[in-house]
């Protein structure tokens, strides 16, 4: 033993016989009698959080009670060394709360949040942790550390000292969460750690073909190979990988699945080693990462026993056992290609001719209902998918469009059918149409009369309403919106150069549109999806020395000056406001230049 640890023992002693019978003082603190200890000298769960040197000996009432309580204790002013470690004094404002705040330390016995005040500041309480092994001193290697056989490395990573192993060559509940190759042997301190404490352990790689039970695990190989998760596809279990397992995984994760095995957590899927034959099927086997759950997921078959997902063609012969299991009960049988039209309740079903037939889903956009695939619906499709959506007819999944075959009319307004594309999406893509209930991006004219039902819809629930074209200039906000004359008006783009955001039309915005434009800009703007620029806004027209200013007020463009700083025969015989100062430029400009109108306040 050191002297300095003798020393230090020895005045520690001196300190805690000193606690029988400290002298609390008097009652003098403007913080004396709240129920906290606001004398500096003690530490623990009912000191204050907040104490001053003023305090000293002037809380006694309150310091008495708690140390009584044993919720607090003196501070230790003396210096502690122990196994050669220096501890400190517990002057920290965190000492005696049962947890080491020292950050040059590191476990489970450390606080959450430290800080570097708290350093050589918080000695009982960390070196009762460094005593009971839940901390350690932190340490850094900067030349290649090996312990127990294992080369831990060096602290290179950018994750090192993080108190989390990040070495994908361990595992256990000291690890990270995400573990890459780069941090091998590159986190020494942190892996170190928590490899003596038990809490992980070196993966111990199986290297050659493996076997128990007459089950050919193989070895560990590939990206996968002991990430916890069985990545072989002929297992199946709750200790599987989310994915269901990978093709090229086949006997190439030996120790997860072997682990998972052995815990009862993983199964050997039934079908997986032959080919299984029924009457003159070749059902295949259980490679499917949808393999036994139920539902057959072979798209070569139709029926009740079938899944509700899209299908494709790497489930065909490899769903065995699901399969067979709705095939014996008659749940299902063979689809058979529909090659002559199909006709069903007054419906042409069709043909099986489109590239989508016998998917699990119908492709016809003359229907509509959850067993549909996702718009856009092509018109190719068009009685080219009979099987599905017979299948779903049948299962009620799907119904016709009544407003496909038959133009509606409402409060005299012709919406068409729902021969668009894009028909039946919750949305109106009809351009004809304005407001909430209508879809945000670019409107063509193929869609005009093309979407019924959405619009309908929309309509009926006040969210929306026919476009009407503006013929006299609209004014919004203060700002003059125009009207519509562009070419590009209505199309659902904000032309206007005077505007920007993400509602204005692509490319360089032309002169010719400004002002004219009005209902896509007014649109746009209410939706918050385009502003005035600044400066366009600013800025005016200066003649003769006369600032006229811009045309944003509501009266505009309207052939008769609303300036109230002019007088004169140009001017509009309504009463004149302090808002359309500066805001009816060309139509006073136009006034003053052929001089009906005269400046009569200062400009």
């Amino acid at each position: 033993m050191t002297l300095a640890l003798v020393t230090s023992l020895c005045l520690a002693g001196e300190s805690v016989s000193a606690q029988d019978s400290p002298d609390f003082g008097d009652n003098t603190s403007r913080f004396a009698n709240d129920g906290e200890c606001d004398d500096p000298r003690f530490a623990g769960p009912d000191a204050s959080s907040f104490q001053s040197r003023r305090n000293e000996g002037h809380d006694a009432e309150d310091c008495q009670a708690a140390f009584e309580d044993g919720t607090v204790f003196l501070r230790n002013t003396i210096f502690v060394t122990y196994d050669g470690v220096e501890f400190g004094t517990d002057s920290g404002r965190f000492a005696h709360d049962d947890e080491c705040d020292d950050p040059r330390f590191r476990g489970r016995g450390m606080a959450t949040y430290t800080q570097d005040e708290n350093i050589l500041a918080d000695s009982t309480d960390c070196m009762a942790a460094f005593q009971a092994g839940t901390i350690a001193l932190r340490t850094s290697f900067d030349e290649p550390y090996t312990f127990d056989g294992i080369n831990f490395g060096i602290d290179s990573s950018e994750w090192a000292n993080d108190d989390e192993c990040d070495d994908p060559r361990f595992q256990g509940t000291g690890m990270a969460q995400f573990l890459n190759e780069e941090n091998i042997e590159a986190d020494a301190s942190d892996c170190l750690f928590y490899y003596r404490n038990g809490t992980i352990s070196l993966i111990v790689e199986i290297e050659e073909p493996y076997s128990q039970e007459g089950i050919l695990f193989g070895i560990d190989e590939g990206p996968f190979a002991n990430d916890g998760e069985c990545d072989d596809p002929r297992f199946v279990g709750p200790d599987m990988s989310l994915i269901g397992g990978l093709s090229d995984a086949v006997e190439k994760d030996a120790s997860d699945c072997l682990a998972g095995y052995e815990a009862g957590r993983i199964f050997l899927r039934r079908a997986y080693i032959a080919p299984r034959m029924v009457a003159g099927v070749n059902f295949g086997d259980d490679s499917s990462p949808y393999a036994n759950d139920d539902e057959c997921d072979d798209r070569r078959f139709i029926g009740d026993g079938m899944t509700r997902v899209l299908l494709t063609d790497a489930n065909i012969m490899a769903d065995a056992s699901d399969c067979i299991a709705a095939w014996m009960s008659g749940e299902l049988e063979l689809r058979t290609p529909i090659t002559e039209p199909l006709k069903f309740e007054t419906i042409t079903f069709g043909v099986d001719s489109s590239d989508f037939a016998n998917d699990n889903e119908c492709d016809d956009p003359r229907f509509q209902g959850l067993g549909m695939a996702s718009p856009p619906l092509e018109q190719s499709n068009i009685e080219a998918d009979a099987t599905d959506c017979l299948t779903a007819y049948q299962q009620d999944r799907i119904t016709i469009r009544n407003a496909y075959f038959s133009p509606v009319t409402y409060n005299g307004i012709d919406f068409g059918d729902d021969s668009g594309v894009w028909s039946n999406d919750g949305e109106c893509d009809d351009r004809r149409f304005i407001g909430e209930g209508m879809t945000q991006v670019l409107l063509t004219d193929e869609h005009i009369r093309a979407d019924a039902s959405d619009c309908l819809a929309a309509y009926q629930e006040d969210r929306l309403e026919l476009r009407e074209e503006i013929t006299r200039p609209r004014h919004y906000d203060g700002i003059n919106f125009g009207i519509d004359t562009s070419v590009f008006a209505n199309d659902n783009e904000c032309d206007d150069p005077r505007f920007e955001g993400e509602a204005m039309a692509e490319g360089e915005p032309l002169d010719e549109n400004k002002k004219a434009d009005a209902t896509d800009c007014l649109n746009a703007y209410q939706q918050g999806r385009v502003t005035l620029i600044s400066q366009a806004a600013a800025s005016g027209t200066l003649y003769d020395g006369i600032l006229f200013g811009v045309d944003n007020g509501r009266w505009a463009e309207d052939g008769e000056c609303d300036d109230p700083r002019f007088e004169g025969d140009g001017m509009s015989t309504t009463v004149l406001l302090d808002s359309d100062i500066r805001n009816d430029a060309t139509d006073c400009l136009a006034a003053y230049q052929d001089g009906t109108i005269t400046l009569i306040r200062p400009n």
